[in-house]
């Protein structure tokens, strides 16, 4: 004990601490042999063994923790990344990937890339129901790690709905406004009240978040406003209602001008117009 509490023979311990933290690094979970070496040279006390024994605590538990697991060597193809990107993201069930190549892209002649697109029934839905004369956005790039890799994802968004928005304000205020007194009563007042609510008004889906509604998701290969418009031309073989919508480019890294309505509508499925932040 008083050996391992003066760190004897320091350096052959920080040694053993490095490979073990090598081992970590790379996955490697050590066995039983290396624990009964490392406890033979430098006892139960010492810090090699007890990093070995954190990591044996420790790694088998975060090796199937995440509910989105990623294979051990990633795929060095940008568009197979960009799939295993997009499924991390997507949080609908029914969510479906599709993978465009060049060769598949409307004027793949202007920009020379990929596209990999995700999209959910319910997420059509939206976009049928969705007002011509309101606009919807592209926003991005955002960027999304996979391990030591990244890739840039976009976004089409919706602003919230007003009547939602007011719903929820209100329904904050009220569940502030109680009296929790008595538990009994406010439990069941407060399950009353929702399912009340519940009968009147239908139920907000996955998609529609307090910031916006969720209608699409992509990545593209060079990150260009040019693959981002193949992108909504895409959607629109699914969505045909995409083409009487206006779209608005918010993109953070873009270096184009400001585009009028009517020039980006010669170019663009939709009403395009350029918001440069």
């Amino acid at each position: 004990m008083f050996q391992a509490g003066f760190i004897h023979y320091p350096k052959q311990q920080e040694c053993a601490v490095d490979i073990l933290q090598h081992m970590e690094d790379n996955g490697v979970c050590p066995d039983d042999e290396m624990g009964r070496m490392l406890h033979a040279r430098f006892g139960g006390d010492g810090h090699p063994v007890r990093k070995f024994q954190r990591m044996l605590y420790w790694m088998p538990k975060f090796k199937h923790i995440s509910p989105f697991p990623l294979p051990r060597a990633l795929p060095d193809d940008p568009a197979d990344l960009a799939v295993l990107a997009l499924r991390r993201i997507a949080v609908d069930a029914e969510n479906k990937i599709d993978v465009y190549r060049e060769d598949d892209l409307p004027d793949s002649a202007v920009d020379r890339t990929f596209v990999v697109t995700a999209q959910a029934p319910e997420q059509m839905r939206l976009i049928a129901r969705h007002p011509t004369d309101v606009p919807v956005f592209v926003e991005g790039a955002f960027k999304l790690w996979l391990r030591n890799k990244w890739v840039h994802y976009f976004v089409l968004k919706a602003d919230p709905k007003e009547e939602d928005a007011t719903r929820r304000k209100r329904t904050q205020e009220e569940e502030d406004a109680e009296d929790p007194s008595d538990w009994q009563l406010f439990f069941e007042e407060t399950t009353r009240r929702q399912e009340t609510a519940a009968a009147l008004v239908a139920a907000a889906t996955v998609h529609e978040q307090e910031d916006g509604c969720v209608l699409a998701l992509c990545v593209t290969g060079t990150n260009s406003r040019d693959s981002l418009a193949s992108w909504l031309k895409l959607l629109q073989r699914d969505n045909p209602a995409l083409a009487a919508i206006p779209v608005v480019f918010r993109l953070r890294s873009a270096a184009a001008e400001l585009q009028t309505v009517d020039d980006a509508s010669s170019q663009h499925p939709a009403s395009v117009v350029e918001a440069t932040t």
